[in-house]
């Protein structure tokens, strides 16, 4: 025991049997520590009292302690007495007569290596309250932290676990008779061992900082755990850390560095909001962005910019376009290619075109494949040479590029007939692109190396949006709504059209037979595949499902998610599609389970009744699905800014809703809280 201020030695303790103290937890006065020799002892370092370091209790273990936590003591409920005799103790115990004393820890949590179990003890007494097993044997806990969020129901007990999951177990209120851990929940944060840090923020709220390849942050909101992600690329190590110049920081480290900085608190952040906010930083490119895609290998972004240029001052300015590829985190440039002066760049994908990955092809083949879905360091750039002669280009490119150190390596050019308004690649490695009304098919070639021309699908008016699923196609059309295609036998072949008259604006996949549609009404649709119908002119029709009227011009869908989502008890998490939209919108669709859709949908009819319109324009009006063509009312979709308004209504409003539903008001509450952590 040190002098923090003259660093003078106060006091000494060893283990009795020599062996290497490897874990300690501290709070106040109270010291925890674990030894080699499988030993728990319990300190009371106190400067002013005759003995500095004064021993408690110690507990042996059968198995080596992994981790251990101390319980602070402002929300830890007084123990019973859990007093032990010689007779009912089932490993060796020593014990001292000092108490824990007000504002010192009543409740300690160890976990072991061997058991894969947690144990509660009392304190000061070291006396076992109980042994919880893990289940899953063979996957270690590797750290401990008592988690008290304000205005929650339930304190915590947070497990990290040695593959990246965090199980957090309830710890009984003050009104419980025994400290008894009740049934945990998993969450998947990361995939390499958390080490989790409490502290508290700079406005007073308890947090855990969950330390791995994936940093993650837990807080609560509404009597909820929350867990989102930090914008950290790792962080193994993490520690508050404050001085005159830096108060109320955190040191946190990687193998390579050490940062320090803080998490803002809602209330110290621009617009405020809450931990699960999103961060937006801007980065100001002096070019218009049109196209993006990540190179998650290389850590970078590639994006397809263009800018104006004059010949001659005062001239006429022609767009200029060019591929950029930038570090995804400083942002720092690392290579950049211009495209032809009149060559427009209309799409882009990043795809594996490694030797390596030819070679894991079949063995001795000299063909290899697009494949690694987006995983590769090659990036393919789709364009169009723009002539002010032609009403619609009749030809482009489609160029292969290589990230090299400091440079793009164009690898390949191959000419097409018309412009490449889409690619996409199929799970077989092969690439798909739209050009002009044909869909074509290539196929890498590495020992020329080119793309080779393979199959073709005719019938569309301009195929702008190529979206693949295994060896499923979906085609957006300019005016043909949307046609499934497949990948077979060396043929495309069409197995399904939606016979609408759409003009799309964006398509997805939500599943294998149901498909997503935005169009330039600013509506959104569902179709799916019929297969079945009794008759093949009934399978050739895919059928609209959901129809809704958003409000916003959609103009890309991309599979994902704006928080971290959770697996709770055994239940996978809800998939979901992100939108972006040309007035700035990121929004999220949500696909619900039948019995949830089924309940939000009289949900949505009773508040439809209870919130009024602006201007008393009434919800059904506002999402009725209306175009050129057709009017039709919403169905199939949840208005999910409609269904969270419910929180915000005072109580009698509350109760007007769910009046003739099978719910309560507080168990509404709960589930639209659970829907909200979407976003």
């Amino acid at each position: 025991l040190l002098d923090a201020a003259s660093l003078a030695q106060l006091g000494v303790w060893s283990p009795p049997d020599g062996a290497a103290i490897t874990l300690a937890a501290a709070h106040g006065t109270t010291l925890l520590l674990a030894t080699a020799g499988r030993t728990v002892a319990l300190l009371r370092c106190d400067p002013a009292a005759g003995e500095p370091i004064a021993l408690l209790a110690t507990r042996a273990f059968e198995h080596e302690v992994a981790c251990l936590a101390l319980r602070p003591p402002a929300a830890a409920p007084s123990p019973p007495d859990a007093s032990l005799d010689a007779s009912d103790a089932d490993v060796p115990m020593e014990t001292d007569s000092g108490g824990a004393c007000g504002g010192e820890p009543l409740l300690a949590a160890v976990g072991s290596w061997t058991s894969f179990s947690l144990s509660l003890l009392s304190l000061p007494s070291l006396a076992p309250c109980g042994t919880t097993p893990l289940g899953d044997k063979g996957v270690v806990p590797r750290s401990l932290a008592f988690y008290a969020p304000a205005a929650a129901p339930h304190e915590y007990l947070l497990c990290g676990l040695g593959d990246g999951k965090l199980l957090y177990f309830p710890l009984p209120t003050a009104e419980d008779a025994a400290p008894v851990l009740g049934a945990p929940k998993a969450v998947p944060l990361a995939t390499q061992p958390l080490s989790l840090v409490a502290y508290t923020a700079d406005d007073g709220e308890p947090l855990v900082f969950c330390c791995s390849e994936r940093p993650a942050l837990v807080h609560a909101s509404a009597g909820q755990l929350l867990f989102s992600s930090v914008n950290l690329p790792a962080a193994h190590a993490l520690a508050p850390f404050s001085c005159d110049a830096l108060p109320g920081c955190l040191a946190a480290a990687d193998e390579e560095s050490l940062l320090l900085g803080n998490v803002l608190s809602p209330a110290r952040r621009s617009g405020g909001g809450s931990y699960r906010r999103p961060q937006v930083s801007t980065y100001r490119l002096g070019e218009q962005p049109r196209r993006i895609a990540p190179l998650p290998t290389r850590r970078a972004l590639a994006l397809l910019t263009s800018t104006g240029e004059r010949a001659v001052p005062g001239g006429e300015e022609t767009e200029r376009y060019k591929l950029r590829v930038f570090d995804d985190s400083s942002f720092a440039e690392l290579a950049s290619a211009h495209l032809l002066p009149d060559e427009a760049g209309l799409s882009i994908l990043v795809s594996g075109l490694g030797e390596e990955e030819a070679a894991e092809g079949a063995a001795g083949s000299s063909v290899g494949g697009l494949g690694g879905g987006g995983g590769g360091g090659y990036i393919v750039v789709g364009t169009a040479h723009i002539l002010p002669d032609e009403p619609e280009p009749t030809s482009g490119r489609i160029l292969v590029f290589e990230l090299q150190e400091g440079s793009l390596e164009l690898r390949h050019e191959a000419a097409v007939r018309g412009a490449v308004y889409s690619l996409a690649e199929l799970s077989s490695g092969l690439l798909l692109a739209g050009v002009n009304n044909k869909l074509q098919l290539f196929e890498w070639e590495a020992g020329a190396p080119r793309l080779a021309l393979r199959a073709e699908h005719c019938g569309h008016i301009l195929v702008l949006y190529v979206q693949a699923r295994a060896d499923f196609i979906l085609v957006g059309d300019l005016m043909k709504s949307i046609t499934l295609l497949q990948w077979s036998a060396g043929e495309l072949t069409e197995l399904a059209r939606d016979v609408n008259a759409n003009w799309m604006t964006a398509v997805a996949f939500l599943d294998d037979d149901t498909f997503l549609g935005a169009e330039n009404a600013l509506n959104l649709f569902a179709a799916r595949k019929r297969a079945d119908a009794p008759t093949e002119e009934e399978r050739g029709r895919l059928e609209v499902v959901c129809e809704f009227h958003l409000g916003e011009f959609v103009n890309r869908f991309r599979r994902g998610s704006l928080t971290m989502q959770m697996r709770e008890a055994g239940a996978e998490p809800l998939p979901t599609m992100l939108y972006g939209s040309v007035n700035g919108v990121v929004g999220v669709v949500a696909s619900l389970p039948q019995e949830l859709y089924v309940r939000l949908a009289k949900v949505q009819t009773a508040l439809s009744r209870v919130v009024k319109g602006v201007g008393g324009l009434s919800h059904a009006s506002w999402r009725s699905f209306v175009n050129d063509r057709k009017t039709a009312d919403a169905h199939g979709f949840i208005d999910g800014d409609l269904i969270e308004a419910f929180l915000d209504l005072p109580p009698r409003k509350k109760e007007e809703v769910v009046a003739g539903l099978d719910m309560t008001a507080e168990q509404l509450s709960r589930v639209i809280e659970q829907l909200a952590r979407l976003h």
